[in-house]
């Protein structure tokens, strides 16, 4: 993950979508709802969506054409 200093919000907004997933995959593991192996690909599907629904462009991928 890179951040960049000429979009703060952009970088805010992918920074609390990843580390929003990560809680809920940890979460997940913790309380015996999901595997590891289930709560990555939780976790990648979140960061995902998240980023998608904040508005955010990520370069070289789908998202971003």
């Amino acid at each position: 993950m890179k951040l960049s200093a000429d979009k703060p919000v952009e970088s805010v907004a992918r920074f609390g979508a990843v580390l929003g997933a990560m809680g809920i995959g940890a979460a997940l593991i913790l309380t015996g709802h999901a595997t590891v192996a289930e709560a990555s690909h939780y976790v990648s599907s979140g960061i995902v969506y998240l980023t998608a629904v904040s508005g955010v462009k990520r370069e070289g991928t789908s998202l971003g054409r």
